[in-house]
């Protein structure tokens, strides 16, 4: 049987029996049947429909080609005489936030989207997107019988090999035949995605396979994709369409093809083309989590001039667009700035939509939202107008967010909530629009905002209300949330001192993060065991499992864990030290808090609204346990008083930290003898237990006031029983990748700084911003600063207005770099930092929190020095990655290639001014400094090229008794007559002409755009000018008196011509005419001028 036979029958039997879903058919090269001839053996099947596709090579496939567009062919064909496409969609049951999307695709092949995706649910609105065309499909599949048949399936695109993968997996009842060739080379880009979908389709027993290998046939050859530029436009439309229906690797994948060819200018883009292709890939690169591709994209439409356009809204889409890069890069500073200019632009249009989105953004900004929830800043209430312009618009999941993140934020109002004595009614309105709109991701967002709050505000009760109803939210199981909610639950239960409980929830939770290979959130979960350990005062295990976090820390090169600082995590150790009287660990971590809490001296004001008033709490704490271990009374009471003062406003931590307090207090006071203030002491905190309901804690309480000690035995000691070994397996692994997503940002940043330092005709300045953003952009890095010392002459260059550099800091910057000779990297952190101080110096009041020196000392005299640094911010403590020795490796070659560049530019400005010089010696008199000759007529061939019929005029000049001034006193006066009749006639053109020496004595004046009237002007201002004959010149330069007669002081002749300026042959008779006016002059007795007119020719 042949192979068109073999599939001819299995289609048949197909249709008759369908005893399966999908089938796909594996063959080797032997594909050689049509469309026709597949439904040849079922054309007069009833009450089936047939839906074909073959993809052919090299195209751009659309997104999820060809399910949407077989999904558009349905609603043609079955449902658009009955229902909208909005309405089709909804009986479907598609994601609310995608019905305008799919709609328009449906309606006209367009997709759009007013309300933009927020970048952090891009993973998820992915995932909906699919899920989307799933319910679509099987809605149609369940009213009509359909068949789907795919020939050449190994050049579907990514996105439908995800698709079909999905209804592998979920058994779903669509009906498919399903052709590829196992030869073929699967391109790279979607050859993991594709083999995962075999791997499924074999497990699943859903393979047929026609024929065997033949290797004589074997197949080389890859689908990559051929642009081709006659269908610009129709890849313009099918990325645009992709970026809205979430195909993101296709997009990536196609746009970085067609961005090579607009670089390497292989096809001709005109700028608006490169712009559209441009704008569209900063926002594929983002919603793909390429931000520094992204923010590359955005220099590129800068020197593109896309911000200063003429088009008012293109230059709302550049800073919008560029806005939306810089969020998902934390830079912003930058975001707001855009913002504020998105503002005014959709002002001066009048456009409150677009305004409405900058100031979205901009609220977003200023809240945090999008990064790690921790980290969200819940002070910036919203604006009224933001909201009800939100509303108006249609701006659903933002008005959700808005609702929740917006209000209710406030001490009191948190309180009331928490108490039952108010409603929480924006967070009800917020909750409401989520359900209503079915976003899941935003609904656990909404309860983990609330439950974070209401812990720092010690509502724990209410907390464990919230857990509850997120985890109610799940709608199918999944592992990493079920870890998660698991972990929540245990640090709720270590609060509310169910702890035997709260370490059942947590060693599950690190368990399954575990095994789904997460060190990131199974550090997060060991923290929360270190903390029930802690409060339970099993100081050993907290002891264990704190150090087990920081090995994990620094085998990954973090600076923090994601769910509490570092300074929570040595407080923690560093208190289980001191009760296990390891007093030497206790002053280590101690040491190690020091230095992490000058952070927050240096911008103490930037944390009045208690952000790190937890933090202190417990510095203050573990500082004043330890004077009181040293018996140094009042420096202990001091630093109690100051964690008292923290306790204030710090909520979280209160629930263990107070009763340590109050304990330790109480024991200060009996190492004084002060028994009075201790019993208060004590007292204190037994009232504070009660009113927290922690009646475990207030036993222990209750027992050191009884026995003035504290209780030896644990409350609670419960083995953990860790997968030590399988924790180090998975830290490795995940330390590997972070080295190995680090190496390929220092490629891309290397790539992206050859780009920006290789443009043509560049300055010095042009070269400087272009490093600087680009390092700014790849490093977080807050100002980059050049110092060059060429032969001792001082040049700095940076582009922060605030700093200045006297002369006497300049120097000292090089004298150390003199003695310490060699790049350095040194963070807050590291012990070597107060080194640095005489580079730093001149930063005065800037809190830095890493310093960067290179130097770039060579033997020609020149010196130059590349410092930068990160400042110091709000939420530094959190930081989570510090710059280290390897960032400074490929910064030291950035600024080499920084100065390589420079050297470039001076040789080749050297180089430009040498040949300016010898053009302008070749047509320049050497004498007088005037154009010559040559420089003469190649100035008249520009205007003759130019071919415009402007009036201009022609003087030409003959000097008269010349030749008596040179035999009477000398060639040196003679020189010093023509240089001085050259620069006056240089001077009185300069505006509007042109000066010639055009040999000898004789001089030539055009003056440009002007009547022969004003040629008679300027002869006759000539005459006034030279009346003294020079006399006083001549005088200076012999140093004697002199007399010349009257009749023979220097004159001029002057022969005068209009030139219309249109052609060489209309110059050269001008110049002509002008000739046979001297003439004239000359024959009629000198000194005079003469207009042309044609009766002084006859």
């Amino acid at each position: 049987m042949d192979f068109k036979t073999y599939v001819q029958s299995v289609v048949a039997s197909y249709v008759e029996k369908q005893h399966k879903s999908l089938i796909f058919i594996k063959h080797y090269n032997t594909l050689d049947i049509t469309k026709d001839e597949i439904l040849a053996k079922v054309a007069k099947t009833k009450d089936k429909v047939f839906l074909y596709h073959e993809y052919a090579m090299h195209d751009m496939h659309s997104s999820y080609a060809p399910f949407l567009q077989w999904i558009r062919q349905c609603y043609d064909t079955y449902y658009k005489d009955t229902m909208t496409p909005e309405n089709f969609l909804r009986k479907c049951n598609v994601y609310s936030m995608h019905i305008e999307t799919l709609a328009g695709f449906i309606r006209d092949n367009f997709c759009s989207r007013k309300e933009d995706v927020m970048y952090f649910e891009i993973q998820y609105e992915s995932y909906r997107m699919m899920q989307n065309i799933l319910s679509i499909l099987e809605f149609i599949s369940k009213e009509h019988d359909l068949i789907l048949i795919i020939s050449k399936l190994h050049l579907a695109p990514y996105s439908t090999i995800k698709l079909l993968r999905a209804i592998v997996d979920q058994a779903m009842d669509i009906h498919a035949i399903l052709m590829y060739n196992d030869e073929f080379m699967i391109t790279d880009y979607k050859k993991q995605v594709w083999n995962d979908l075999l791997q499924s389709v074999s497990g699943q027993d859903l393979q047929l396979e026609w024929g065997r290998l033949d290797s004589e046939r074997t197949m080389d050859v890859q689908d990559e994709f051929w642009f081709d530029k006659k269908y610009k436009n129709d890849y313009l439309l099918k990325l645009r369409n992709m970026y809205y229906t979430f195909s993101l690797e296709d997009a990536y994948y196609y746009m970085n093809n067609i961005l090579n060819r607009i670089d390497e200018k292989t096809v001709r883009f005109e700028k608006s083309e490169q712009i559209s292709f441009i704008l569209l890939a900063v926002l594929i690169d983002m919603n793909f989590r390429k931000v520094d591709q992204a923010l590359v994209m955005c220099d590129k439409l800068t020197n593109m001039q896309c911000h200063v356009s003429e088009d008012r809204y293109m230059r709302y889409i550049y800073y919008y667009t560029c806005a939306r890069a810089r969020m998902i890069a934390a830079h912003s500073d930058i975001v707001i700035k855009y913002c504020e200019k998105c503002i005014e632009i959709a002002n001066e249009m009048n456009d409150s939509f677009l305004a409405c989105k900058a100031k979205i953004l901009m609220w977003s900004t200023y809240c945090g939202i999008g990064k790690d929830i921790f980290d969200y800043d819940f002070n910036y209430k919203c604006d009224d107008d933001v909201v009800e312009q939100a509303s108006n618009y249609g701006f659903s999941n933002f008005l959700a967010y808005i609702y929740v993140f917006g209000f209710e934020n406030e001490p009191d109002t948190i309180h009331d909530i928490a108490l039952g004595l108010k409603t929480p009614y924006y967070f009800n309105l917020g909750i409401q629009l989520g359900t209503e709109i079915g976003n899941d991701k935003f609904l656990l967002n909404a309860y983990m905002k609330n439950i974070i709050l209401y812990s720092r505000s010690g509502y724990h009760r209410f907390v464990r209300d919230m857990y509850e109803k997120r985890l109610a939210v799940l709608r199918k199981p999944n592992p990493l949330r079920e870890s998660h909610m698991l972990a929540g639950l245990g640090y709720n239960s270590i609060i509310l001192e169910d702890f035997e409980k709260a370490h059942s929830y947590l060693i599950q939770s690190v368990l399954n993060l575990t095994d789904l290979e997460e060190p990131d959130d199974v550090m997060n979960s060991l923290y929360n065991v270190a903390m029930v350990h802690f409060v339970a005062e099993n100081y050993q295990g907290a002891i264990a499992t704190v150090e087990l976090i920081l090995k994990m820390m620094k085998e990954m090169r973090l600076y923090s864990i994601r769910s509490c600082s570092t300074i929570k995590l040595y407080s923690i150790i560093g208190m289980s030290c001191y009760y296990q009287k390891e007093y030497y660990n206790s002053y280590y971590y101690l040491s190690k808090m020091d230095i992490i809490v000058e952070h927050m001296i240096l911008v103490l004001k930037e944390a009045e609204d208690g952000v790190w008033d937890e933090d202190l709490l417990l510095y203050h704490l573990l500082k004043g346990m330890l004077y009181e271990y040293e018996n140094n009374y009042t420096l202990s009471l001091a630093e109690f008083t100051k964690a008292a003062e923290r306790a204030k406003t710090s909520h979280s931590s209160l629930f263990f930290a107070m009763p340590i307090y109050y304990t330790e207090l109480s024991a200060l006071y009996l190492k004084q003898g002060m028994y009075i203030e201790a019993e208060q002491a004590i007292n204190t905190g037994i009232h504070f237990c009660e009113q927290e309901k922690l009646e475990r804690k207030k036993e222990r309480l209750v027992y050191f006031k009884k026995h003035h000690k504290h209780n030896p035995e644990p409350i609670m000691k419960q083995e953990d029983h860790l997968p030590l070994d399988k924790i180090k397996q998975i830290t490795r692994h995940a330390a590997a990748e972070m080295k190995l997503d680090q190496r390929e940002k220092d490629i891309k940043f290397l790539t992206s700084l050859q780009e920006a330092i290789s443009r043509e005709n560049m300055t010095v300045e042009d070269l400087y911003c272009n490093t600087a953003a680009v390092i700014k952009n790849s490093y977080n890095i807050d100002e980059i600063i050049i110092l060059r010392r060429v032969n001792n002459k001082r040049e700095w260059m940076l582009d922060n207005e605030n700093l200045t550099l006297s002369d006497e800091e300049f120097d000292h910057i090089f004298d150390f770099f003199r003695t310490y000779k060699q790049a350095f990297l040194s963070n807050r952190t590291d012990k070597n930092f107060t080194q640095f101080t005489p580079v730093m110096r001149f930063l005065k009041d800037e809190p830095i929190m890493t310093i960067i020196g290179v130097p770039m000392m060579e033997e020609a005299g020149t010196e130059t020095v590349f410092l930068g640094y990160v400042k110091i911010k709000r939420r530094t403590v959190g930081t989570r990655v510090l710059l280290n020795g390897d960032d400074l490796m490929i910064l030291k070659f950035a600024f080499f290639q920084f100065c390589e560049m420079i050297r470039r530019i001076d040789n080749r400005l050297m180089i430009e001014r040498m040949n300016r010089r010898l053009e302008q010696s070749a047509v320049t008199d050497h004498l007088t400094g005037i154009t010559n000759r040559s420089g003469f007529s190649q100035q008249t061939d520009i205007i003759c090229s130019q071919g415009n019929n402007k009036n201009n005029v022609l003087l030409y000049i003959d000097l008269d008794n010349f030749k008596y001034y040179n035999d009477t006193f000398g060639h040196e006066v003679g020189d010093l007559v023509l240089v001085t009749f050259a620069h006056l006639i240089q001077r009185m053109s300069k505006e509007n002409g042109l000066a010639v020496r055009y040999g000898g004595d004789e001089f030539i004046v055009l003056l440009y755009d002007k009547k022969a009237e004003d040629g008679v002007h300027f002869a006759q201002r000539i005459y006034q000018e030279i009346s003294d004959g020079f006399v006083d010149k001549i005088k200076e330069k012999l140093k004697m008196d002199i007399y010349i007669p009257d009749e023979k002081k220097i004159s001029c002749s002057i022969g005068i011509a209009p030139f219309p300026g249109g052609s060489r042959e209309e110059f050269e008779l001008a110049l002509n005419r002008a000739d046979q006016m001297l003439y004239y002059v000359k024959k009629h007795g000198k000194s005079q001028y003469k207009l042309f007119t044609k009766s002084l020719t006859e």
